[in-house]
């Protein structure tokens, strides 16, 4: 009896952001997560594999200290995950680079310093600090994924 070979329906099955959710000021590995995916809901045939996080990021997601980064750096790989039950095998591609990051300055470090253009900062409790220590603080490089976002970050 021959078998109908099962064709896929799609493209591209799904399309996933996966990195931390805030860097990490220090250079310990952080636990990869799914940020975002697209479609947002499972496909019947195939819903997205929970651990698909790992193999797009099985080392983790590190945060690194360099001022400029090298396109070099950016690695891509091809992985296969096989359903044990059916044997049907899906392929991801994945793309890994690295995205700037504003350094997070301390609340000490904050308080009677000057800035870059030599007028003295706010005290950290002032709700303007945050925005106005952010401009001023140097721009670093991660793997993590992590979109822009306008709130201030909680110390």
């Amino acid at each position: 009896m021959v078998q109908k070979k099962r064709i896929c329906p799609r493209l591209l099955d799904y399309l996933v952001i996966i990195g931390a959710r805030q860097p990490s000021s220090d250079s310990v590995a952080q636990t990869p997560e799914l940020l975002r995916r697209y479609p947002l809901e499972d496909h019947t045939d195939f819903p997205l594999p929970p651990d698909v996080v790992f193999f797009c990021q099985p080392e983790g997601c590190l945060s690194v200290r360099q001022k400029r980064m090298s396109l070099r750096d950016d690695t891509s790989f091809v992985f296969m995950l096989t359903d044990k039950d059916t044997g049907i095998i899906r392929y991801g591609i994945c793309v890994n680079f690295y995205r700037s990051f504003q350094k997070r300055i301390s609340k000490e470090k904050g308080e009677g310093h000057r800035s870059r253009n030599g007028q003295k900062a706010p005290k950290s409790g002032d709700a303007s600090t945050v925005q106005e220590e952010r401009a001023n603080e140097s721009l670093e490089s991660g793997v993590c994924l992590q979109p822009q976002s306008t709130e201030p970050v909680p110390d």
